[in-house]
């Protein structure tokens, strides 16, 4: 026992100065038993570390059951877009074929690896855009983006019992913050581009949303149109760019992977951008940015009866108690946000992803970084929050 204290303290103070160094991260292994994990030190505390590997995966290990530590290299470095794909390729060559475009490399079934990479590579650049007109200095992703594409429910649903995913019929696809991939299956229901019943959207939406600590969601339907991709199924090329919105937004500086997220945060800003290119290009008018289906249910439903501000930046309940109100909030106020009041939206999202990952981020915290960015008189925003609704 006296051997493993020493050790222990030892990898402490191998993790920290891994953490700490000035000029990149040294590239470790850990030993839990039989397995070897081998990535560099994301975060740590006195009895948990995260470790990162070269793909972008996360594992989270307690100290007390690493057997084996070491250094394998000084630095550590990450995946390329290519080797991503050829990942993909020895994972899944018997079933799938895999394509590579931009930050992303997917596996998909024959014939259509290729489109699928271009329509992801496509709402990449379209989310930079959004955000760089607004000023929100995001970063580049440090790793390479996968998405996993299956041809039916049963090859999809297999999947995410291997990946520790809860499947149910109503699942369409997800993002999985420690394996930082995408998983989705394709849907071959004959498809009419023309307008959609708007009720039909919103019992899509009710269908969901697939329930993670993560604060993921799951099949929330779209509007966007990425006419690039015309082989893609329309409807469920809705899915793809939602989840797809999700694992960039974790990418590119907007939510953490490791902490807590404030839920209205990363579904309203999937939102916001679920609205159409249009939008993300910073042309037109507010008006014309609109999430249609969105604003129309907040005002006919949500707005008579919205839950108070601090209340919803407190906690995440509502989005179980009142589904579709609570994702019509989200969406109305982060519009308002981006609109209206940009600058200080970028220092709140600034300030909430650097929040430590092994605190719990209280009701109260969450408040007090929202009043950080925008201010003591939280009533006094929801007023002129409704106001700028009511003119929309």
């Amino acid at each position: 026992m006296q051997r493993f204290w020493i050790g222990l303290t030892a990898l402490a103070a191998l993790l920290f100065q891994a953490n700490t160094a000035l000029s990149g991260k040294p590239l470790l292994e850990l030993k839990v038993g039989d397995n070897a994990y081998v990535g560099r030190s994301l975060a740590r505390d006195d009895q948990t570390c995260w470790i990162q590997a070269s793909d972008g995966r996360l594992t989270r290990l307690l100290l007390q059951r690493v057997t084996e530590f070491r250094k394998v290299s000084p630095n550590f470095r990450q995946m390329s877009v290519i080797d991503a794909r050829d990942q993909l390729s020895r994972e899944w060559s018997r079933s799938l074929e895999t394509a590579a475009a931009g930050s992303y490399a997917v596996a998909a079934p024959r014939g259509k690896a290729q489109a699928y990479a271009t329509l992801l590579d496509e709402v990449h650049r379209s989310f930079s855009t959004f955000f760089s007109r607004r000023n929100f200095g995001l970063e580049k992703p440090e790793f390479p983006l996968m998405a996993i594409i299956f041809p039916n429910a049963q090859e999809f649903a297999a999947y995410c019992q291997a990946d520790g995913m809860s499947y149910s019929p109503g699942l369409r696809g997800y993002y999985n913050p420690e394996t930082n991939r995408i998983a989705f299956f394709e849907d071959n229901a004959p498809v009419t581009l023309g307008p959609r019943d708007p009720n039909q959207e919103l019992l899509q939406a009710a269908l969901g949303p697939f329930k993670r600590p993560d604060d993921s969601c799951s099949s929330c339907r779209m509007m966007t149109r990425f006419e690039s991709a015309g082989t893609i199924d329309a409807n469920f090329r809705d899915t793809l760019v939602h989840e797809a919105t999700h694992q960039i937004a974790f990418n590119m500086g907007l939510h953490t992977r490791i902490g807590e997220n404030p839920r209205w945060v990363v579904e309203g800003l999937a939102m916001i951008f679920e609205r159409n290119q249009d939008g993300s290009n910073g042309r037109g008018s507010e008006r014309q940015r609109i999430n249609a289906e969105r604003y129309e249910w907040f005002m006919q439903r949500t707005r008579q009866d919205v839950v108070p501000l601090e209340k919803f930046l407190a906690t995440d309940r509502t989005f179980s108690t009142a589904t579709l109100d609570a994702y019509a909030q989200a969406w109305a106020l982060t519009f308002y946000l981006s609109e209206r009041r940009a600058g200080d939206f970028a220092k709140y999202l600034q300030v909430i992803q650097k929040h430590d990952p092994f605190e719990d981020y209280s009701g109260e915290m969450r408040v007090a970084d929202f009043q950080a960015a925008f201010g003591k008189d939280i009533d006094w925003l929801q007023v002129e929050w409704l106001r700028f609704m009511d003119a929309l």
